[in-house]
C-alpha cells in the first residue's frame, strides 16, 4: 500500500491523484490528528503569492482533483476503488464536487497570515469537516463513476485527505518558519553584537588617538618649555659674559688711561730733554767751528733766537709738569719745537760740512790736477797693453763679441720702441692699437701643442698679420698695414708676447716651451726682425742667454745691479727671492734652448735661423767664464736637459768630451760657489748619468718628427 507521503513525493506538482483504498484507517487517524492543528501564519511573501496563485504555497492546486479518467479509477478490487461522487444538498442535487467551504478556508488562511502577533509555537486550531461543503468547481473536477453509486463517505475521505495534506504542508512550513525566525534572530543578535563591538573598538581607538595626541602635545609643550629654559639660560650666560667682558674692558681702559698718562709724562719729559740736548749740540757745534766767518749771517741770528726760544719753552715745561695735565697738544707743540731745533742742528752741520769740503776741495784741487796728469799717462800705457793682450786672448775676444751682440740687440730694441712711440701715444689710434693687440694676444695665448694643425693655424694667423694682410678677430677684420708704424708695432709686440708667454708658462710647465719655440722660429725665418726683437726681449728678461755676467759698478746701487742681473724689483724696493728668480730664469733659458733645436714647419733642412750650434758656443763660452752662484749651474743644467739630446746627435764624441771636461774641471768650481746644494747636485747627477750611458734622453714635450702632418 502506498503511503500518503510517497504519493505526495511521486505526484507531479498540482496533480494529486487519489486511488481506491489508499486511505486506510491509519491514514484517516493521521488526518484526524493533523486536523486538530491550525495552519501557521503566512509571511508577507506567501501572502502576496497567495493572491496570484491559490494553494501553491502548499504544493497543491484545484486541478489535482480535475480530470480523473476511468483508468485512474479502475482497479481489480472493486471494493477498494472509490471515486469521488457529486454531492448536492436540498433540491440542487449533485452538480459539483467542490466545497463551498473552500473559499471560507482560504479567507481563514488569509486572516491567520495577517496576524503578525500569532504565536507560531501554539497548536493550530482544529477544523470541522461538517461545515465544509464541496464547491461547484470541486464537484465538477471530481466526477463519481456510476459504477459505485453515490456515497458521501468517499467525498468525506477525499476532503479529509486533501485537508490532511494541506495541514501537513502547513506544519512543515511552520517548522521552516520557526527555524528561519530563529536564524534571523541569531543573525540579528550577531549583527548587533558585531556593531556594538565595532562601536567599542572605534571608541577605544578614538580614545587611544586622543590620548596619543594629548601625550604628543604634552611632550611638545615640555620640549618648548625646555627650549625656552635653555634659551633663557643661554641668554643669562651671554648677559653674564658680556657684563664680565665690559668689566674687563673697563679695567683695561682704566689701565690704558693710567699707562697713557704715564707715557705722556715720560714722552713730555723726554722731549724736554731732547730740546735741551739739541740746543747744546747746536751751540757746541757753532762755537767749535773753525771757519766761523764763512757761515752766512742767518746762522748767527738763528743762534741768538734759539737761546731765547729754548728759555721760553723750559719755563712752559715746568708749568705744565706742575699742573699734572699733559695733553696731546702739549706733546705735539714740544715735539714740533724739538724737530725744528733738530733741523737747525742738521742745517748747521750741513753748512759747516759744505764749507769745510769747499775749503778742503780748494786745497786738494791743485794736488789732484798734478796727480791727474801723471795718472792719465799711466792709464794710457795700461790701456794700450790691455788692448794688445785682449787681441791675443780668445776669452777677451769672445767677451767682446758677446758685449757687441748685447749692445747691438739693446740698441735695436731701443730704436724700435722709439720709432713706434708716437703710434703708441697717439690717442686717436687707441682703438686701432687695441684691435692689433687683441689680434696678437688672442693668437699667442692660444698656442698649444694639441696638434700640428692647431699650431699651424696660429702660425698662419700671425704670419698674415705681420705680412700686412687682414686678420679676423672677434668678428672684425684688422690689418697692420693701415699705418707705417702699425706693422713694426705688431712685430715688436709679437716678439715681446712670445717671451712673456715663455716666462709665465714655461716656468711652471717646461714641456710647453717647444710649441712657443716653434711659433717663434717660424716667424723668425719669415721675418728676421721678429727674431732680433725676440732675442732682445729675451736678453732683457734673462741676461744669461748670453754667456755674460754683469759686474756691479762703483756708481751703481744694489737695486740697479740686481735689476741688470735679471731680478725683479717691487715698488717698495724689495728684491725677488732667489728660488723664484732661478725658476723664472730656468723657464726663459729652456725657451731659448727649445728655439735652437725645434724644427719649424715648411723650413728646409739647414735653414734654421738660430740652430743648435749656438748651444755648443754658449756652453763652451760659459765654461771659459768664472761661475756665478747657483745661476751658472741652473743655466747649464737647463741647456743640457733641453738641447743635450740634439748636441749629442750632432757632435757625438766631441760633445761627450766637452761633457767630460765640464764634469771633471768646471763642476768642482760650481760646488765651491754653490749656496743651495740641490742645484749643483741635480747637474752632477745628470752629468754622471750621461757619461755612464754615453747618451742623453730627449726632453719631455719635444715635438715628434710627424707632428706637423697630424691633424
Amino acid at each position: 500500500m502506498t503511503s500518503v507521503s510517497e504519493l505526495l513525493r511521486s505526484t507531479s506538482k498540482g496533480q494529486l491523484k487519489y486511488i481506491g483504498k489508499s486511505l486506510n484507517s491509519s491514514c484517516l487517524k493521521l488526518l484526524d490528528e493533523l486536523g486538530q492543528l491550525s495552519p501557521p501564519p503566512l509571511s508577507r511573501y506567501h501572502e502576496e503569492k497567495e493572491t496570484s496563485k491559490k494553494n501553491l504555497s502548499f504544493g497543491l492546486d484545484e486541478s489535482d482533483f480535475v480530470g480523473l479518467n476511468e483508468n485512474s479509477c479502475n482497479n481489480n478490487d472493486s471494493e477498494n476503488t472509490q471515486v469521488l461522487s457529486f454531492y448536492s444538498s436540498n433540491s440542487k442535487g449533485f452538480n459539483s464536487c467542490s466545497y463551498s467551504s473552500y473559499d471560507e478556508d482560504t479567507e481563514e488562511k488569509k486572516d491567520l497570515s495577517k496576524q503578525d502577533h500569532l504565536d507560531i509555537s501554539a497548536p493550530l486550531p482544529s477544523t470541522t469537516r461538517q461545515h465544509r461543503k464541496p464547491s461547484a468547481l470541486h464537484a465538477a473536477s471530481c466526477p463519481v463513476s456510476p459504477e459505485f453509486g453515490t456515497t458521501a463517505h468517499a467525498v468525506v475521505e477525499a476532503e479529509n485527505k486533501w485537508n490532511s495534506s494541506k495541514l501537513l504542508s502547513l506544519a512543515e512550513r511552520r517548522d521552516q518558519y520557526i527555524k528561519h525566525n530563529k536564524s534571523l534572530q541569531e543573525l540579528t543578535r550577531r549583527g548587533e553584537a558585531e556593531i556594538e563591538a565595532k562601536h567599542k573598538d572605534q571608541a577605544n581607538r578614538r580614545n587611544n588617538f586622543i590620548y596619543i595626541k594629548e601625550q604628543e602635545g604634552l611632550e611638545e609643550t615640555n620640549k618648548l618649555l625646555q627650549n625656552l629654559k635653555e634659551v633663557h639660560q643661554e641668554h643669562h650666560r651671554k648677559v653674564t659674559t658680556i657684563q664680565k667682558e665690559l668689566e674687563r674692558k673697563r679695567e683695561i681702559l682704566q689701565d690704558e688711561a693710567r699707562r697713557h698718562k704715564k707715557q705722556q709724562t715720560e714722552k713730555f719729559q723726554s722731549l724736554v730733554q731732547q730740546i735741551l740736548a739739541n740746543r747744546s749740540a747746536f751751540v757746541q757745534h757753532f762755537d767749535s767751528f773753525q771757519h766761523m766767518s764763512s757761515l752766512p749771517e742767518a746762522v748767527h741770528q738763528r743762534r741768538v733766537q734759539l737761546e731765547k726760544e729754548c728759555d721760553v719753552k723750559a719755563s712752559e715745561a715746568k708749568d705744565i709738569e706742575n699742573s699734572s695735565n699733559i695733553t696731546d697738544d702739549h706733546i705735539k707743540t714740544f715735539e714740533d719745537f724739538s724737530n725744528k731745533i733738530q733741523r737747525d742742528v742738521d742745517t748747521l752741520k750741513k753748512l759747516t760740512g759744505e764749507v769745510e769740503a769747499r775749503v778742503k776741495a780748494e786745497e786738494e784741487k791743485k794736488k789732484e790736477e798734478e796727480k791727474k796728469k801723471a795718472d792719465d799717462q799711466q792709464k794710457l800705457l795700461q790701456a794700450k797693453k790691455l788692448q794688445a793682450d785682449a787681441e791675443q786672448d780668445l776669452r777677451v775676444q769672445a767677451f767682446k763679441h758677446i758685449l757687441e751682440q748685447k749692445n747691438l740687440k739693446a740698441t735695436k730694441l731701443s730704436q724700435v720702441e722709439a720709432s713706434i712711440q708716437s703710434f703708441v701715444n697717439n690717442a686717436q689710434m687707441k682703438k686701432y692699437r687695441f684691435d692689433l693687440q687683441r689680434a696678437v694676444n688672442t693668437t699667442i695665448n692660444a698656442i698649444s701643442a694639441v696638434s700640428g694643425a692647431h699650431l699651424l693655424d696660429k702660425i698662419k694667423k700671425l704670419h698674415m698679420l705681420l705680412s700686412g694682410q687682414r686678420v679676423e678677430v672677434s668678428g672684425k677684420y684688422v690689418s697692420a698695414s693701415d699705418t707705417p708704424e702699425a706693422l713694426l708695432f705688431c712685430q715688436n709686440l709679437v716678439a715681446k708676447m712670445l717671451v712673456t708667454k715663455g716666462e709665465e708658462q714655461v716656468t711652471s710647465k717646461h714641456e710647453s716651451a717647444f710649441a712657443i719655440a716653434a711659433v717663434a722660429v717660424s716667424l723668425w725665418s719669415a721675418f728676421p726682425v721678429v727674431g732680433e726683437l725676440f732675442m732682445a726681449h729675451l736678453q732683457a728678461l734673462c741676461p744669461y742667454v748670453l754667456p755674460f755676467y754683469t759686474a756691479q759698478q762703483e756708481t751703481q746701487s744694489s737695486v740697479e745691479y740686481y735689476r741688470s742681473a735679471g731680478y725683479k724689483i717691487s715698488e717698495d724696493g724689495t728684491v725677488e727671492e732667489q728660488d723664484k728668480f732661478l725658476r723664472r730664469m730656468s723657464g726663459l733659458m729652456r725657451l731659448y734652448c727649445a728655439c735652437m733645436i725645434v724644427s719649424p714647419p715648411n723650413t728646409p733642412h739647414g735653414s734654421h735661423p738660430h740652430g743648435v750650434e749656438n748651444a755648443w758656443m754658449w756652453l763652451a763660452r760659459t765654461m771659459n767664464l768664472e761661475p756665478h752662484t747657483d745661476i751658472t749651474a741652473t743655466m747649464i743644467y737647463d741647456l743640457l736637459a733641453v738641447s743635450g739630446h740634439a748636441l749629442f746627435r750632432e757632435y757625438k764624441v766631441q760633445f761627450i768630451k766637452l761633457v767630460h771636461v765640464l764634469t771633471r774641471s768646471y763642476l768642482p768650481q760650481l760646488k765651491n760657489l754653490s749656496v743651495t746644494s740641490a742645484t749643483v747636485g741635480r747637474l752632477e747627477i745628470f752629468l754622471e748619468t750621461s757619461l755612464r750611458t754615453a747618451s742623453i734622453a730627449a726632453p719631455e714635450g719635444l715635438l715628434p718628427a710627424n707632428f706637423w702632418s697630424t691633424s
